[in-house]
């Protein structure tokens, strides 16, 4: 299997940065740029905003992130699929995995907006119903959720290919509250070696375990680490933190 291109980053005071990947073939393409694409009625309602990257898609809702990954053959047929007929590409089929990351006991309806518009934009003109067609929707290289949890922001960004996205701790915030909920995995574990694994029916993904240090300039390394308590996600300082200091887990 191949490594999935995508990762995710746990900013203002905090940092949380945790590389998402699965185990598999080392494919050597360049990075592209994570393009953040705004739902303007091409998807259903629940979609803000869609991320694509090799292998994966992020759809970001309102309270949460739907995640779909694909079976590793979507690589082969992908690279060979122009020496099909229309017909054989029509009748192909293969399979992926959706699951879902909540924010628990955050704010119902966080403030989400974009960053910087790209000069490029999409078009989606598919089907014979225009209603359903979208044209020149915006593209963005950031998305924020402001308040998820009392100062608590969520950066959604990209760098080099790869899915990022921070949480941002105000210095008066407290660590506690961030929990992540995971819903339609297989099956959610912490590794011998910190990592946070989620099993799904096409394979596993990972995240890789935090690693944090002071943010104020100072970059003193702090322990961090994973806490999986009856299915939700947090984090956790095992030696302890200074208080009103930035924090980074990178």
């Amino acid at each position: 299997m191949r490594s999935l291109q995508f990762s995710l980053a746990l900013g203002v005071s905090m940092v949380f940065s945790t590389p998402l990947v699965a185990n598999g073939h080392d494919h050597q393409h360049t990075p592209q740029r994570v393009e953040y694409v705004r739902n303007s009625g091409q998807w259903p309602t629940p979609v803000l905003y869609k991320a694509s990257v090799p292998g994966a898609v992020a759809f970001l809702e309102q309270n949460g992130v739907t995640w779909v990954k694909y079976e590793e053959s979507i690589y082969a047929w992908m690279h060979d699929s122009h020496q099909l007929s229309p017909a054989e590409q029509a009748t192909k089929t293969w399979n992926g995995h959706a699951w879902r990351m909540s924010f628990v006991g955050g704010q119902a309806t966080p403030v989400v907006f974009p960053g910087k518009m790209a000069k490029a934009y999409h078009n989606y003109f598919l089907g014979n119903d225009p209603t359903k067609w979208a044209g020149r929707v915006p593209l963005y290289g950031e998305v924020r959720y402001e308040g998820v949890w009392p100062g608590v922001d969520i950066l959604f960004h990209g760098d080099e290919g790869l899915m990022k996205y921070d949480i941002e701790l105000a210095a008066s915030a407290d660590p506690a509250v961030v929990a992540l909920a995971f819903e339609g995995l297989d099956g959610l574990s912490i590794d011998a070696a910190g990592n946070l694994v989620l099993r799904t029916s096409v394979g596993e993904v990972k995240e890789l375990a935090p690693v944090a240090f002071y943010g104020d300039g100072a970059r003193e390394p702090l322990a961090c680490r994973f806490t999986l308590v009856n299915g939700r996600v947090g984090f956790e300082f095992p030696n302890g933190k200074q208080s009103g200091r930035a924090l980074v887990i990178d």
